[in-house]
């Protein structure tokens, strides 16, 4: 069974720095990327729930806490 991993995050090196250490990982990771809160949300409604949700906070659209809240609110 693969640990499902959705990564909030809008820069691009550091998509590729978590990416990268998570392919490393003992486990089979299946990792959905996201550039911001808002695309993030989208993501959960319409897709199975991930184990881990990587987040950066400083975001475009809707940032790391908004997105939380909004998270908690659904």
């Amino acid at each position: 069974m693969s640990t499902r991993v959705l990564l909030i995050e809008d820069d691009l090196l550091d998509q590729q720095f978590v990416l990268r250490a998570m392919a490393r990982s003992s486990g089979v990771v299946d990792i959905k990327v996201a550039e911001n809160g808002a695309v993030s949300l989208e993501k959960l409604r319409r897709e199975p729930l991930p184990s881990v949700i990587v987040r950066d906070l400083s975001l475009p659209r809707m940032d790391g806490h908004e997105f939380l809240l909004a998270l908690t609110s659904d």
